[in-house]
């Protein structure tokens, strides 16, 4: 097992982060904005590229995040705005494959957890029956886990072979049914069609792509403890497919909202990519203490 170098020169990166916040000028050659229309939850609000530099808002009622991808250091940092907290992520292949590895093991370590506790539960209610007590309503740790998934309603994505143009850009149609019921279109495309320098189109297309290769190395633990509901007939798409817009559907089949595409490309403050002033390091278990308090 590959195991990822986790300290890198912390110097060099503090003082790119103190010339980032301290300079005015703007390099960032590019920001799509997506506009919401009606009922319509936009999966981002602004995405800004700068060569190998990357930021995604997303502001949901749950959260406001935003993910920072640096190409050139290989690192993905959260910012959590309503804890006006950081939390940094190695991303280089080692890193990647330690991270996989480390999620397969959690993932294994609770299924072992979970069987020591279904047999102490096995015991007890046996016990219990040579009291002459019921113990039917006792939980069984196999059957919750198998049914946890199944609260999920059933996902299809299904191609339209329909193309639209959104914001001069031509994007490939794609539809989400849950339970039967279409839901969504959504339309997309990759970076290198949006009219962007060549630079930005390789820095978003490579952001995308390693954003989506640390979510895919929780999937050996995310398949055992919430197994996916969801679906395709769609034909594959490229791996830096973004959507550029949605429209959203009421049960009747009508639209009740839409998401759109608003590119522009004047420069953005590079203090953009940065980690604003005043936020401090994520620490879980200091997280997790103050959660129990």
């Amino acid at each position: 097992m590959k195991r990822a170098v986790l300290k890198r020169p912390v110097v060099n990166r503090w003082l790119i982060a103190a010339t980032l916040l301290g300079t005015n000028a703007a390099l960032a050659d590019a920001s799509l904005h997506f506009r919401v229309e009606g009922q319509c939850e936009a999966m981002m609000q602004q995405v800004q590229v700068s060569g190998s530099q990357l930021r995604m808002d997303t502001k949901t009622a749950d959260m406001d995040v935003t993910t920072l991808f640096d190409g050139s250091e290989e690192l993905i940092t959260y910012l959590m705005h309503d804890k006006k907290r950081f939390h940094q992520i190695e991303v280089d292949e080692d890193a990647l494959d330690y991270t996989g590895d480390v999620a397969n093991s959690t993932g294994i370590y609770m299924d072992n957890q979970l069987g020591k506790i279904q047999e102490q539960l096995k015991a007890q209610c046996a016990q219990m029956r040579k009291s002459g007590l019921d113990c039917a309503s006792m939980p069984n740790m196999e059957e919750l886990m198998r049914t946890a998934g199944m609260a999920q309603p059933k996902i299809e994505i299904r191609d339209t072979d329909r193309r639209e143009t959104v914001a001069g850009v031509s994007c490939e149609v794609v539809e989400r049914w849950e339970n039967g019921v279409r839901v969504q279109e959504d339309c997309y495309a990759t970076p290198a069609a949006l009219p962007i320098p060549a630079a930005d189109q390789r820095g978003f297309s490579r952001g995308i792509i390693t954003m989506q290769r640390y979510g895919q190395s929780f999937e050996g633990m995310s398949k055992r403890f919430a197994p996916s509901a969801t679906q395709t007939t769609a034909r594959p798409r490229a791996k830096d497919s973004l959507p550029l817009s949605q429209v959203c559907y009421a049960p009747d089949g009508s639209v009740r909202g839409r998401v759109t595409l608003e590119l522009d490309t004047q420069a953005v403050d590079e203090a953009r990519f940065a980690i604003p002033a005043g936020y401090s390091k994520y620490n879980m278990q200091e997280e997790i203490n103050r959660e129990s308090d």
